[in-house]
């Protein structure tokens, strides 16, 4: 069993609910893969899948009903409070159909949610949590972590790139992304970060460098950018 490792250690969590992030598109198989293998040997945990995956081919993916036979449900967009929602209707607290992005299966038909979409405040989502992350088993000199100081993008311009990556733009207070890094490096010892952003923003990135020579703290960092006025 490939996923016997993976399987047991989810178990032994207890979950009420097992949730698959699927942020690219090479993660699908092999995340349905181990949704299969799981809801064979544990039928009654439901299985929720999401990602920016999930979102950009929503419109294909579940023209068929057959995927939530390995599935319970799919939420597409953003899911930090969305998938609170669906917890309390696992839980029997709140009717499915008043769960923000939700895709399920009912009745044999595939179901979308009509709630209006879900799009977090990024001021008042915690900081990334990365406790029991074993950075030395990574083959690189040092730790790397990377966080997400907004969401969409600024110039969302190009139409090369998917809709979940450049719509809805916000943006984390820049003094909180400081204090994000300050707290991540102090916790972990972790020095490098990676700014997973569709495009950093210039404001952004200056109070982190205004944070980091203030404080001198032995941080580096890269973020992708677009050269603007502010830098200059």
């Amino acid at each position: 069993e490939a996923y016997a490792h993976l399987m047991e250690s989810v178990l032994a969590e207890k979950p009420d609910a097992v949730c698959i992030t699927m942020p690219f598109s090479f993660q699908f198989f092999e995340g349905l893969r181990f949704a299969k293998r799981f809801k064979e040997r544990h039928p009654k945990v439901p299985i929720v899948i999401g990602g920016c995956t999930i979102n950009d081919y929503k419109g294909s993916l579940f023209k068929t009903p057959g995927l939530f036979d390995v599935i319970d449900f799919a939420q597409a967009g953003e899911g930090e409070d969305a998938v609170c929602e669906l917890m309390e209707h696992i839980a029997g607290l709140r009717p499915v159909e008043q769960v923000s992005n939700l895709i399920w299966r009912e009745k044999g038909e595939i179901r979308f949610s009509s709630m209006p979409p879900s799009y977090p405040n990024l001021d008042t989502v915690p900081p990334p949590d990365f406790d029991g992350i074993p950075f030395d088993g990574y083959l690189v000199p040092e730790g790397i972590a990377n966080l997400q100081t907004s969401r969409g993008c600024y110039y969302g311009k190009c139409t090369f790139c998917g809709d979940s990556f450049r719509r809805n733009f916000r943006m984390r207070k820049p003094e909180l992304v400081y204090q994000d890094i300050k707290g991540i490096h102090e916790k972990t010892g972790v020095r490098y970060f990676l700014f997973w952003d569709s495009l950093a923003p210039p404001r952004t990135l200056r109070a982190v460098a205004e944070g980091i020579a203030r404080d001198q703290l032995p941080v580096y960092w890269f973020a992708e950018t677009k050269f603007e006025k502010p830098y200059v």
